[in-house]
């Protein structure tokens, strides 16, 4: 009864108590900002500013199906009563969580390394520069 009643001290401590510890730190972001579509209008940016706002919103449904198929595969391992049926609902929960991480894990490492690789700029020309040695 006692390890019981200290763990339920201790949960209320870790909710209510704990995040105004943290608070009192300053938040100091590790970049200035996250991929975001610069404008509400998808033309703003033309074909460049369409196709970022494409590939963000495909982002977001990847997350989206990932969990629903979580969801989905959770549903089946709870009311299946066959090995067989609680091993393939095993097997989609793994691959939601897999192919989650691997969605999430790639942006983050691409916008860790340079932000602009997760920009499209197909339609961008730079200007080339020639100098001569002389």
């Amino acid at each position: 009864m006692i390890h019981r009643t200290l763990i339920y001290i201790l949960g209320a401590y870790m909710v209510y108590g704990f995040p105004l510890v943290l608070k009192a730190a300053e938040y100091v972001p590790l970049s200035p900002s996250l991929p975001q579509a610069a404008s509400n209008n998808w033309l703003a940016g033309g074909m460049e500013g369409f196709l970022n706002l494409l590939f963000t919103i495909s982002v977001a449904v990847a997350a989206v199906l990932a969990v629903i198929m979580l969801a989905i595969g959770g549903f089946k391992y709870m009311t299946s009563e066959s090995v067989f049926k609680i091993g393939g609902a095993k097997e989609q929960i793994t691959g939601a969580i897999v192919g989650l991480l691997i969605v999430l894990a790639s942006i983050t490492i691409l916008y860790t390394i340079n932000p602009r690789l997760v920009e499209i700029r197909i339609f961008r020309t730079s200007s080339i520069q020639l100098h001569t040695i002389c």
